[in-house]
This record gives C-alpha cells, structure tokens and sequence, in this order.
C-alpha cells in the first residue's frame, strides 16, 4: 500500500467550490419536493375539509327541512282539527230557523188543521235549507233502475216495461254530486 502524504489528504477533505455549489443545488431541489410536498398534503387536507365543511352545511340544512316539514304537518292537523269542528257551523246556523218553527207548532195543537198547516210549512221550510246546502233528492217515479241511483226492494210483474220504477219506498239523496243515500224502490218485471 502507498502511504498517502498529508497533503493529499488534504486535498480529499477539501471541496472544490463547484462540489459546493452542487451540493447547494441538490439541497435546494430536495427543499423544494419536500416544501412541493407539503402543499400538496395542505391542499388535500383543505379539499378534504372543504368537503367536510359542506356534508356538515348540507346536513344541517336537510335537518332544518325536516324540522320546517314536521311543523307545518303538524299546523295543518290541528288547522284541520279547527276546521271539521266549525265545518258545520253554518248548516246548524241555516237550520234554526226550522227548529224556531216546530216551537212554534208545539206551542199551538189546539186547531188540528193549523197544526197540520204548520207542519207542512217546517217540512217545505227543511226541504228548501237543505237544498240551499247542497242536497237534492234523486227522481224516481217512472224513471228506469239505475244500480247506481236506486237500491231495488221488490219486483212485482207489470205492464210497464222491465225495470222501470213503480214505487218508491225510500227517498234518496244526493249531497253536492255524492249519492248519500240510494233510493229504495220496487220495479216493474217481464214474468209471465
């Protein structure tokens, strides 16, 4: 083996400014991975907490969209409530007078004729404030059966043609375009 002279080994030790230089520069390149890094890492984080910050902005407002649609759920029920308490208000309002009227009638049974008079009177007052609130009677007096208007009772054989309406044991009605009660009839029918 050679021996190295000291001044050789100086030499090694001593670094040329160019090596210096690289070395700075690698330095430098491997700061700015590292810092590039870094920002990348902070941009995930903010795009992640960006999008945090919106699920947490969207729940809320779904929580508060619910709350509004459960309270007016609730106003309407108890509007509602309200509403079929006074709904027949007005027809009891109407019928007053026809009340007023059979007073009145209890009031005076002396004369038969004016008593019947009197009664005939409430009954064509009833009809008439029960018309004004919508009720009407279904026809039928020589009317054809309609399964839809009338309830056949009876049949009875007749010269009229089949299916007509003979006689009417009950009255049907009919309350602003809904059959509330059918009428309740006896029919013409073809046995021979």
């Amino acid at each position: 083996m050679k021996k190295k002279h000291k001044h050789e080994k100086r030499e090694e030790n001593i670094e040329s400014p160019k090596d210096k230089e690289n070395e700075s520069v690698e330095l430098d390149k491997k700061e700015q991975k590292e810092n590039h890094k870094k920002e990348e890492k902070k941009e995930k984080l903010s795009d992640v907490e960006i999008l945090k910050n919106k699920i947490q902005e969207l729940t809320d407002k779904q929580f508060r969209l619910q709350a509004d649609f459960e309270n007016s759920q609730r106003r309407l029920e108890k509007e509602k409530v309200v509403f079929l308490k006074f709904a027949k208000e007005g027809l009891i309002v109407s019928l007053l007078p026809v009340l007023d009227s059979f007073d009145s009638a209890l009031t005076n049974t002396d004369n038969i004729e004016e008593f019947k008079k009197g009664v005939n009177m409430i009954h064509e007052l009833f009809l008439k404030t029960l018309k004004s609130n919508g009720l009407s009677e279904i026809e039928t007096e020589g009317k054809q059966f309609d399964p839809h208007l009338h309830e056949v009772m009876m049949k009875e054989k007749s010269d009229k043609k089949p299916d007509t309406i003979i006689q009417e044991f009950q009255k049907g009605y009919v309350l602003n375009e809904k059959i509330i009660r059918h009428s309740k009839v006896k029919v013409a029918s073809d046995d021979n």
